[in-house]
């Protein structure tokens, strides 16, 4: 049964608050545990000598000898609210992570479903490999890989390759790498020999 303001204890009866938060609100209006009972936790912080954990202390006793009334059917929607929006941004959340999932699935089939075959076109040698301090790699070469082919140069990676010179004399070696960041489709060959410039621009076929 609900009891009556008649029958209430007073402001002067709440526990573990300062005499100062007291005053602060009969002065402010809140002289009833009924009248404190109906606020919010944001209007008890606005009081001078209030901060968020007496406000906590004082609605929660006020509101249990007042028997919640309309301030605890406020509670308990807020809590529905914010309990909704919070299923709301994991549902969201789910779903983008779903989206990206299955971007990267679809991604990945794309490009294992390329079948490369022997003789295939690859790309063409564009120079013959030299480290940053200028030191050749006479049987190294670096191979551009042809716009059409829409595969990653790592996947290339240990395949067996083969190019011709001019002439037509044939040299076989192996992509050891990609050379440089994936964007830029090189990779590296080591060549069973080493190479003259008259390889470059020519083709490079898998063997």
């Amino acid at each position: 049964m609900k009891k009556t303001v008649e029958n209430l204890p007073g402001v002067e009866d709440l526990k573990g608050v300062t005499k100062k938060a007291k005053n602060s609100l009969i002065e402010n209006g809140y002289d009833t545990l009924e009248k404190i009972a109906n606020a919010s936790k944001e209007d008890l912080t606005k009081l001078p000598f209030i901060g968020g954990k007496t406000a906590e202390k004082i609605l929660e006793q006020a509101r249990e000898i007042v028997g919640g009334g309309a301030s605890e059917e406020k509670t308990t929607n807020t809590k529905k609210e914010t309990k909704v929006t919070k299923t709301s941004k994991t549902s969201i959340k789910k779903e983008r992570t779903t989206k990206r999932s299955s971007k990267k699935k679809g991604n990945k089939a794309k490009k294992s479903t390329v079948i490369l075959n022997p003789n295939q076109l690859l790309g063409y040698l564009i120079a013959i490999r030299a480290s940053s301090s200028g030191i050749r790699h006479p049987a190294q070469g670096i191979v551009k890989l042809v716009d059409d082919l829409d595969i990653e140069p790592a996947i290339l990676v240990g395949k067996k390759v083969k190019a011709s010179y001019p002439s037509g004399k044939e040299i076989r070696g192996k992509v050891i790498s990609i050379f440089g960041k994936k964007t830029t489709k090189k990779f590296v060959v080591r060549f069973n020999k080493n190479i003259s410039g008259e390889l470059v621009s020519r083709e490079v076929l898998l063997a």
